[in-house]
């Protein structure tokens, strides 16, 4: 099939939309009912023409070829089923199909669009007309989930899950064609829904919260966009989503100051175009000029915060290196006491009853320090753990692993490592001695 026959039948199809016949797209089939005896012919046979599968059924819903077509058995009906396309690809032939699909929360890696004039490249998806080199890729940036900043109330979500789809991967990109502005229309939706901080549960305003409060209209008409945004406005959109989510981790913080600075500068406004005409960049830079100071304020905050960390693992390893010592130490005293008990024995013939509980009181000793030493690393090992959540949040897990948790894990393994060698050494010794004596006593 030629991309121009393929492009002459979307354009029929488009046409028949603005006629306002039903025609109902989807990934895999599409419907057009209440067609007339000429136009169901003319259809049919222009998808005759392209090779892909059909049936036309009549007003008794009876299956008929083209030819029998007449005019005493409308409306028509022609059900067309679409070629199979790879694996995460999806081809649509006319708008309404393509803005249903927008619509919907399933997407796609590679959209083929009949009719589209530019490519589309977004952060997940990449649209491209028909017969376009197919590249599709996915961002390296992995993005914020929406969903998370969000407050909504409806237990239907109109927040989208993820934002990637509406982001393109050149903000400064634009296209003229219809279905360049028509994914421009729900880009800007998704966008700005992501961008508030509550969908109102009454009005289903955006809000936006600072000061004062800001709230605006929600866009429900595709066509109110696609009349009213213009590449600049668009751009500084783009720009503020991408911004505000780029960053899983700061997205929160980022979300805030924009929002609050929105609201600051869209003061009064109700109109979320216009809101976003005069107001998105002028709060785009406030929002990063504050992000900056507050940056630099936690920078402060943080070089302090690690100077702490620094005194407070060399005290706990301090004391991992004095417990290792006082296992050390338990283990020479428990010994010196085990060879007193045997010498006494053997010069003073002290009786078998009193050797045996010096013998058992060295092993005690020896296991109660090491008992001490390892309750002592596990209270360390929670306090590190209320250390990650609460104090050093803004570090990330690999260099906490790597400040923290990797030195003071060796420490503490060596002590185990320790601990377990002396125990066992000073119990089999008490129990070696012990037995000799026993033999030796009978």
């Amino acid at each position: 099939m030629s991309e121009s026959s393929l492009k002459m039948l979307a354009s029929k199809l488009n046409r028949c939309c603005i006629e306002g016949i039903v025609v109902s797209e989807r990934t895999e089939h599409i419907t057009l009912a209440n067609l007339s005896a000429d136009l169901a012919r003319e259809i049919a046979g222009s998808f005759q023409e392209v090779g892909w599968t059909l049936s036309v059924y009549d007003g008794a819903d009876s299956a008929c070829e083209i030819p029998d077509i007449m005019e005493a058995l409308c409306p028509y009906r022609v059900s067309v089923q679409k070629p199979s396309c790879a694996s995460g690809e999806i081809l649509f032939l006319s708008t309404a199909g393509f803005r249903d699909w927008l619509n919907s929360p399933t997407k796609a890696d590679l959209v083929v669009v009949v009719g589209l004039d530019e490519i589309i490249s977004t952060e997940s998806t990449q649209f491209v007309p028909y017969g376009a080199s197919r590249d599709p890729r996915r961002g390296s940036v992995s993005f914020c989930n929406p969903r998370k900043l969000v407050r909504e109330y409806s237990s239907k979500r109109k927040v989208p899950q993820s934002i990637e789809c509406w982001l393109l991967s050149d903000p400064a990109s634009w296209g003229e064609s219809v279905q360049f502005k028509l994914w421009a229309s729900y880009s800007t939706r998704a966008i700005l829904l992501s961008l508030a901080n509550e969908i109102d549960e009454e009005t289903e305003s955006y809000v936006f919260k600072g000061t004062p409060r800001l709230a605006l209209k929600m866009l429900k008409s595709d066509f109110e966009l696609e009349t009213s945004l213009d590449e600049k406005n668009f751009e500084n959109l783009q720009a503020a989503g991408r911004w505000v989510y780029e960053s899983d981790r700061e997205a929160e913080v980022r979300h805030t100051l924009f929002s609050s600075e929105l609201a600051r500068n869209g003061v009064g406004k109700t109109d979320a175009v216009a809101c976003i005409k005069e107001s998105s960049a002028e709060a785009l830079d406030g929002a990063k000029i504050a992000y900056q100071m507050l940056v630099a304020k936690m920078s402060a905050d943080n070089l302090k915060a690690l100077a702490d960390l620094r005194k407070a693992l060399i005290e706990e390893m301090s004391k991992i290196g004095d417990a290792s010592r006082q296992v050390a130490q338990a283990v020479a005293s428990a010994l010196w006491a085990v060879l007193g008990a045997v010498a006494a024995r053997i010069t003073v013939e002290t009786p078998f009853i009193l050797i045996v509980p010096i013998l058992m009181i060295a092993c005690i000793y020896v296991w109660t320090v090491i008992y001490t030493g390892l309750k002592f690393i596990a209270f360390q090992e929670d306090r590190q753990g209320v250390w990650r959540t609460q104090i050093y949040s803004f570090l990330s897990k690999s260099d906490f692993k790597e400040m923290v948790l990797d030195p003071s894990g060796k420490a503490a393994s060596s002590f185990k490592i320790a601990a377990k060698i002396c125990g066992f050494a000073t119990t089999l010794i008490s129990i070696g001695i012990g037995f000799i004596m026993i033999k030796a006593h009978k």
